[in-house]
């Protein structure tokens, strides 16, 4: 791949930064708080980190990990190319729960706004500032190291740019985040 910048990788309760463990808690423990945790070990002051959905943290935290050394000029145009196999199944499921039930019925903002998969985009773009092109695309978990190489390939490159590209995927409490930062 071109200039690759960075890399991340998040899976298993451990966080793997520049092919060094950065962060790593017992596998016993519930996914949302070792992300917590991680956001709390990271010294985050972002309140709405903890109203995001699973998918959303996940790909909050790569992106924070690969992208805050950056500056905002770095940042603005970035592009932004993720793939993900389940899309936004836990949110979806949870927004179901939320009106199945016609004596209990109360369609639920919060969760119904985590029903779009690429919305951990947005969430990447708002922290961040980015305004570049960004795209989430719904594939076969079976390679991932091809689903990178084939967005890398997608991006229409433009001289001295950043561009985030990656996978990521939060599937009945298993998730996994490989993302790398590259630049033109």
């Amino acid at each position: 791949m071109r200039n690759v910048q960075g890399a991340i990788t998040i899976r298993n309760h451990q966080v793997i930064l520049q092919g060094e463990i950065l962060f790593q808690r017992d596998q016993s423990m519930p996914n949302v708080q070792f992300f917590s945790e991680l956001y709390r070990e990271l010294k985050l002051a972002y309140p709405k980190f903890f109203k995001m959905d699973p998918l959303a943290k996940l790909g909050f935290l790569a992106a924070e990990l690969l992208l805050s050394p950056l500056s905002a000029e770095d940042k603005e145009e970035m592009k932004i190319f993720l793939a993900c196999s389940h899309s936004s199944i836990e949110s979806d499921t949870m927004f179901q729960n939320t009106i199945s039930d016609e004596s209990d019925y109360y369609p639920s903002p919060s969760l119904f706004v985590y029903t779009l998969p690429n919305i951990v985009i947005g969430e990447i773009a708002i922290r961040h500032k980015i305004y570049g092109e960004n795209s989430l695309q719904l594939t076969s978990p079976l390679n991932f190291n091809s689903i990178i190489k084939t967005l890398h390939k997608q991006i229409k490159w433009e001289e001295n740019r950043y561009a985030l590209i990656g996978y990521l995927d939060y599937y009945n409490d298993k998730y996994e985040a490989e993302f790398y930062l590259i630049h033109s």
